[in-house]
């Protein structure tokens, strides 16, 4: 599958970054369609059939693939948040320098290199974390809504009956 996709082995630069993402959508896209076309779930609810038993794995292994493709788009925005972290925290790192030993002390870069992981983890989280809440949120207004709806017609269905109990009692 890596000859289809050449530019997700590839190391990252901001051109492979936007391949890849250009990549993820395009299979997230296609992976959705099918899932939809099939009218399938992710849950195996006819083991016995064989066809259920295939969209069911079918399903599942695009499902882990477009998500594996996901996280090299994560790489590769992590290794562009590190470039620009490096290049901005540059002049830090060069007060390190030790003219006479010819190169930085290395502690300098362990910093970077750790406050790169920490903050890019922690906005990665926040980023996730209020993305699923904002999307779990407006499921549940959908679904209060369906409720709503549901009730009014059993409301309207029960005052249908009522009346019309009530004519047959007048006749």
């Amino acid at each position: 599958m890596t000859l289809l996709f050449i530019t997700l082995g590839e190391p990252p630069s901001p051109v492979v970054f936007m391949k890849n993402v250009g990549v993820c959508i395009g299979l997230t896209i296609l992976v959705s369609l099918f899932i939809i076309s099939t009218g399938q779930t992710s849950s195996l609810s006819d083991a016995s059939s064989r066809e259920a038993t295939e969209a069911f794995l079918m399903i599942n292994g695009a499902a882990f693939f477009v998500g594996w493709t996901w996280l090299v788009v994560i790489r590769d925005l992590h290794a562009q948040y590190n470039r620009m972290l490096e290049a901005s925290l540059e002049p830090l790192v060069a007060a390190t320098f030790a003219p006479q030993l010819a190169e930085y002390h290395v502690d300098a870069f362990y910093v970077v290199a750790v406050v790169a992981v920490v903050s890019f983890s922690l906005a990665l989280t926040t980023i996730f974390f209020s993305g699923s809440a904002c999307v779990f949120s407006a499921l549940e207004a959908v679904e209060a809504e369906q409720k709503a709806k549901e009730e009014a017609v059993h409301k309207k269905r029960l005052l249908l009956a009522k009346e019309h109990s009530s004519a047959k009692e007048l006749v």
